[in-house]
């Protein structure tokens, strides 16, 4: 029987980690950078897109992918599973592809539009996959599937937020409802996104989100105790998550990392917008990121999937803010960074829902994970 934590869970994790940041490495010294991205891209295609069943949603939509009918058959449609997501599948379903290779194809894409995201927005694509990993995206990717292709879309419509079309990027986040209903807090961010909040707004979130954090009024708690006697399935299960979760209490680990983060965009804020523009909204997605992460802190599932919707900020902001140091500062920080980034694996990838396993070396069966899965639940309910 596998143990429930092990740091041997983690070593796949790392070592794409040190690859990665190998690679950033090279991606610096070589003119032609299309051989790094392609490297790169390769290699998390094969970590993601062949990967066995690791950790819990994939019971979720395996069996979901074996329920859904061909297009020839009608659309399809099922109760809490969106209808755009639902036509995307039934697509695969008709060309009579199974699920393995329709999770290859789900990573492929993955894989391909956050490059020309990272390539778009970001100093280092290298360095921009390393914190993908570690900010959110590795549970994104391996079980958020229909959160991930939200996200994606939303990143890929972002120059008509720059531009300021509207109509266009309305049109775009519609299609992204279709997919994930998180989506529609993408909507309200379209407002704020490319305003400079200045120095008082970002402090008034700050001081107002560690108030409701540290004195434990939460908002979510309270709206959704005065509806105990409205009959529904959602709020009876978001319910059950505020009683019996484990969430983050006081001062921890994943507090004073976002703590040191809201302070380096605080300070940074207006040398990262000169330097280029469109950090602006990356460094607001953070502040937004860090308002919804306390809001929501006391439902682990809110925090699923409300704030992970703008974790992207870290992704590009990261890299841009270490590109900025220079000399002895730079080699400083570059090791701090990557200490920093393996105990963050680690902690993240210690446990075995995240043991991992490959198609091409093998994997573990469907009923093998099932009962992981159970064991590691009973033992989180104790």
């Amino acid at each position: 029987m596998n143990p429930l934590y092990s740091y041997t869970y983690s070593l796949p994790y790392i070592v794409l980690i040190l690859v990665l940041i190998g690679f950033s490495y090279f991606e610096k010294r070589v003119e032609n950078k299309n051989v790094i991205w392609w490297s790169i891209g390769s290699i998390l295609v094969l970590f993601f897109g062949f990967r066995g069943f690791v950790q819990t949603d994939w019971y979720l939509y395996y069996w979901l992918y074996e329920r859904v009918t061909p297009l020839l058959d009608g659309f399809y449609t099922e109760k809490q599973i969106e209808p755009g997501f639902l036509f995307i599948t039934q697509i695969f379903r008709t060309l009579n592809i199974d699920y393995t290779f329709w999770i290859f194809i789900n990573s492929l894409i993955d894989v391909v539009a956050f490059t020309i995201i990272f390539r778009r927005y970001s100093t280092s694509v290298a360095w921009s996959w390393v914190f993908f990993i570690c900010f959110s995206g590795l549970v994104i990717e391996i079980n958020l599937m229909r959160n991930v292709k939200a996200i994606i879309i939303f990143l890929l419509s972002l120059p008509y937020v720059q531009r300021r079309e509207f109509w266009k990027f309305l049109i775009v986040w519609i299609v992204a409802i279709t997919i994930h209903a998180s989506s529609f807090l993408y909507l309200p961010a379209y407002f704020v996104l490319t305003k400079n909040w200045g120095k008082v707004w970002p402090l008034v979130l700050f001081v107002l989100v560690n108030m409701i954090f540290f004195f434990k009024i939460y908002p979510t708690t309270f709206i959704l105790n005065n509806f105990l006697g409205v009959n529904s399935e959602f709020i009876e299960k978001a319910l059950n998550y505020v009683n019996t979760s484990k969430h983050e209490v006081g001062i921890s680990f994943g507090y004073i990392e976002r703590l040191i983060m809201f302070v380096l965009v605080y300070t940074l804020y207006n040398r990262l917008i000169s330097r280029r523009s469109e950090n602006i909204i990356f460094c607001n997605a953070f502040y937004i990121y860090y308002t919804l992460w306390y809001l929501f802190s006391d439902v682990p599932v809110f925090v699923e999937r409300m704030p992970i919707l703008f974790a992207f900020s870290y992704w590009i902001i990261c890299p841009n803010m270490m590109m900025m140091c220079k000399g002895l500062v730079k080699r400083i920080v570059n090791i701090f960074v990557v200490c920093f980034v393996v105990m963050k694996v680690i902690t993240i990838t210690d446990h075995v829902l995240y043991d991992y396993d490959n198609l091409l070396t093998g994997i573990r069966s469907k009923e093998s994970r099932m009962k992981d899965y159970r064991r590691y639940e009973a033992s989180e309910k104790k």
